[in-house]
C-alpha cells in the first residue's frame, strides 16, 4: 500500500480506538471503501430536543485492521 493510503487506515484506527468514526470526505477514503479495508456507518448517539442525533462516518473491516496491524505502522513493541 502507498503511503498516504497507509497514514489513512491509521487515522481511522485510532479514531475507533477512541470510540468513534473517522469523517471524512476524500476520494482515497471513497476508493479504500469500494476496495473493502473501510466500511461506512451511522451511529445514532441519543436524541436531544431536535432530534436524533447520527454520525456518519468510516470504520476498519476486517480486511482493513489485518491491512493496517500487518504493516510496519502497527508495532506490537510500541504498545498497539
Amino acid at each position: 500500500m502507498k503511503k498516504r493510503e497507509l497514514d489513512l487506515l491509521e487515522a481511522v484506527f485510532a479514531k475507533e480506538i477512541d470510540g468513534g468514526v473517522y469523517q471524512t470526505k476524500s476520494q482515497l477514503a471513497k476508493r479504500l471503501e469500494k476496495e473493502g479495508y473501510l466500511q461506512k456507518v451511522t451511529l445514532n448517539l441519543g436524541r436531544d430536543r431536535f432530534g436524533f442525533i447520527e454520525v456518519t462516518g468510516y470504520v476498519l473491516t476486517v480486511l482493513g485492521n489485518a491491512t493496517y496491524c500487518m504493516s510496519e505502522r502497527c508495532n506490537v513493541e510500541d504498545g498497539y
